[in-house]
């Protein structure tokens, strides 16, 4: 989501992924406790999202 940042509204990220804004925000400030594999598979996951909805 951080990459996806720069080029769409986070608003927009939020409503494909299906999180809050807030939320978003939360994570940036106190960062993802997530392994390097979950992480990888939430990317490609997030990729596949923003193609389906465009």
């Amino acid at each position: 989501m951080r990459a996806q940042k720069a080029e769409f509204k986070v608003s927009r990220i939020a409503l494909v992924l299906k999180v809050s804004r807030s939320g978003f925000y939360h994570w940036l400030k106190f960062g993802e406790r997530m392994s390097p594999r979950a992480l990888q598979q939430r990317l490609q996951d997030e990729k596949i999202q923003l193609i389906v909805v465009d």
